[in-house]
Formats: structure tokens, C-alpha cells, sequence
């Protein structure tokens, strides 16, 4: 009964657009690897599969020419969180405009 409520579980999209919560993403994506059950070997070969653009393009260049090995599932972590994650401020300003395009429509 779990593997067919896991399988109906679409894994989020993540583009590195510059307004996605990074944090939010990876937090979604080990929700569903735990409730899945997800082998740690499978992880990161799952995980690519949600990046779409920039992000693609940012894991297709940094993590994955790394001498023919899979990187570990910590590794493409902190590298993701560093690469993609804006500053809190920015964050914050994203957030606020939002908010405010969300009051005038």
C-alpha cells in the first residue's frame, strides 16, 4: 500500500529562477526520498531529476563532470544550497513584492 501512494508522489520542479526557496526544495525532495524509502545510492540520480534551466545547467557544469563518480548526497547538498540560495535579503524583498502584486490583483 506505501509503494502505491509513493508512486502518485511527482517530485517538485526547481529552475533556479532566482524567486524559489532552495531550502524548500531539498526539504521536499528528503520528504519524499523518506517516505519512499529511498536508497542513499538513488538520492542524487533522483534529485537531478528535478532541476530544470539554470539549475540543470548549474549541476551539468559544477557537480557532475567530478572525475565519473556520484557525489555524495551531503555534497550536492551544501553545493546546491551555495550556488542557488539568494541572501536574505533578497529573499525577503522577493517575498514582499509578491505579497504586494498579490494585494493590487
Amino acid at each position: 500500500m506505501a509503494g502505491a501512494a509513493g508512486s502518485l508522489t511527482r517530485y517538485p520542479e526547481f529552475h533556479g529562477r532566482g524567486y524559489e526557496y532552495v531550502e524548500q526544495h531539498w526539504y521536499l525532495c528528503e520528504a519524499i526520498w523518506r517516505a519512499r524509502g529511498t536508497p542513499e545510492t538513488s538520492k542524487v540520480v533522483e534529485f537531478k531529476t528535478t532541476l530544470r534551466d539554470r539549475a540543470l545547467k548549474w549541476y551539468m557544469k559544477s557537480v557532475d563532470p567530478q572525475a565519473g563518480r556520484i557525489p555524495s548526497v551531503a555534497d550536492v547538498k551544501k553545493l546546491f544550497i551555495e550556488e542557488l540560495k539568494l541572501p536574505q535579503s533578497e529573499q525577503q524583498g522577493i517575498a514582499e513584492i509578491r505579497d504586494i502584486k498579490q494585494l493590487q490583483g
